[in-house]
């Protein structure tokens, strides 16, 4: 009669334990799904706070009343669903404050210097394309393609896209 009492007792001690380890596992699996949501939240306000930061719509649609014209003064500085996009102009720009290995080594800048004078001998006048023309003057007016870049960022978007297109 003991043994079957302790046998008893034995069996329910051992099924309280196991809804004790259910309750905790349970209670683990309600805290992971509540740290899962907010890292999901966490991101999905850094990532709407980024885009606005870099890229906000300016405008309302177009009415279907208006008639589209591509030449339009309305729509000529819009994108096709009708709403002019602005970027920040005081985003950062790593690229821009950027200092090359060239500028770093100056081993290497004397390198430079050496072949572009030997290259310099080597080259024919008349065998100059426009590609090389348009860099020469872009070299003699003191530009490169990051302050080419933030030019091309200024403006409105047709602006944009003309400054791009005259490239």
């Amino acid at each position: 009669v003991q043994e079957i009492e302790q046998a008893r007792r034995l069996a329910e001690q051992k099924a309280h334990e196991a809804q004790q380890k259910e309750i905790e596992a349970r209670r683990l699996e309600e805290e992971l799904l509540e740290a899962r949501q907010k890292v999901m939240q966490t991101t999905t306000q850094m990532n709407s706070g980024m885009n606005h930061h870099y890229n906000h719509a300016i405008g309302e649609f177009n009415n279907g009343d208006e008639e589209s014209d591509d030449d339009d003064e309305n729509s000529s500085s819009r994108n096709r669903r009708g709403v002019e996009l602005q970027t920040n102009i005081n985003a950062s720009r790593h690229e821009e404050d950027r200092i090359t290995e060239a500028q770093r080594n100056i081993k290497m800048k004397e390198q430079l210097m050496a072949l572009k004078d030997e290259l310099g001998s080597v080259h024919n006048p008349h065998k100059v394309t426009d590609n090389d023309r348009l860099h020469q003057q872009n070299v003699a007016s003191g530009r490169d393609k990051y302050k080419t870049l933030k030019m091309i960022r200024q403006g409105n978007t047709k602006k944009r896209i003309d400054e791009f297109e005259s490239m």
